[in-house]
């Protein structure tokens, strides 16, 4: 069992995450149903909001394939994949006011997510944009050629 600590302080609060890696997976009876599977990975993090002094605990774990990571290596990749995770969710609600959403018929809520992140896609490989993804996409609301140009990807 591989063990790695990290604190970090910021946005008002103390983070401390404790990533414990193991390789041995004879413990898990159907590890071999698992290709590829090299590790398991479990990460606590015990946040602390300054303010208040309140501590919560949260447990999550991870499985992965690559045979030659340590500890200190799952923990960059585990965080670098949630950072990709909230860079989109927060270019989402800044752009596009995904949080102000009440759609609550049926699907609407979920196809709703799907166009977002499409139209957010369609922006991002832009070549032609100037400026950020909240003007950028006020822009193909009002010029025709430009939102033209997005959905064709021809230059303009």
């Amino acid at each position: 069992m591989e063990v790695f600590e990290q604190t970090d302080k910021g946005h008002g609060r103390v983070e401390k995450r404790s990533l414990e890696l193991c390789r041995d997976l004879r413990w898990m009876m159907t590890s071999d149903r698992w290709a590829g599977l090299a590790c398991v990975v479990k990460v606590t993090r015990e946040r602390t909001v300054l303010s208040t002094q309140k501590t919560s605990t949260e447990t999550a774990y991870h499985i992965g394939s690559d045979k030659t990571i340590d500890a200190a290596g799952a923990a960059h990749r585990i965080r670098r994949h949630w950072s990709i995770d909230n860079e989109l969710h927060w270019v989402l609600d800044m752009a596009f006011r995904e949080d102000e959403a009440r759609h609550r018929a049926r699907h609407l809520a979920e196809n709703l997510t799907t166009m977002r992140h499409f139209a957010l896609n369609l922006l991002k490989h832009d070549p032609h944009r100037k400026g950020g993804i909240a003007g950028s996409r006020k822009r193909a609301g009002w010029d025709h050629a430009y939102l033209l140009g997005v959905l064709t990807s021809e230059a303009r």
